[in-house]
């Protein structure tokens, strides 16, 4: 079974990337019940776009820029369902690291005054995606994804 770990968080020039490892301890009990209140929290339809099997190839498509994407934004989520994404990327991420994430997240909305275009830079278009089932002892991942940030 591979387990993923983060290694490095390299931050350059207002981007986040994350460096992972093949081998690390199982996901902490807070993350796998964060993940499984994210999904149970959502209608099968938007199920449906934010899980995908381990092995799909979108795991390994991720980038910090602006580009088409796939997964559930948090414009699409209602109230509990966005708590229940950013609970866990909260349980994912140091109080430091998800701080920083919120921080870059609220700069699209300088960005979108900056560049007079809100559509292309909302900070409700960061995007959640659950890539195989949450569990203890099964191998999963998760993504959170938007403009400058990847993780």
């Amino acid at each position: 079974m591979i387990r993923m770990a983060v290694l490095a968080l390299i931050l350059t020039a207002g981007a986040i990337a994350i460096v992972r490892t093949a081998s690390a301890p199982p996901p902490s009990p807070a993350m796998v019940t964060a993940a499984r209140a994210f999904l149970d929290s959502l209608t099968p339809e938007l199920k449906q776009k934010a899980q995908m099997p381990l092995d799909a190839e979108e795991r390994f498509n991720w980038f910090y820029t602006p580009v088409a994407r796939k997964g559930l934004t948090l414009k699409e989520m209602n109230d509990a369902q966005r708590t229940a994404a950013m609970n866990l990327l909260r349980v994912g991420l140091s109080e430091k690291g998800y701080s920083k994430a919120e921080t870059i997240r609220a700069l699209e909305d300088i960005l979108a005054e900056i560049e007079k275009n809100p559509t292309r830079r909302d900070k409700e278009l960061y995007y959640f995606s659950v890539f195989g089932d949450p569990g203890p002892k099964s191998t999963w991942a998760w993504r959170y994804e938007g403009h400058h940030l990847s993780h």
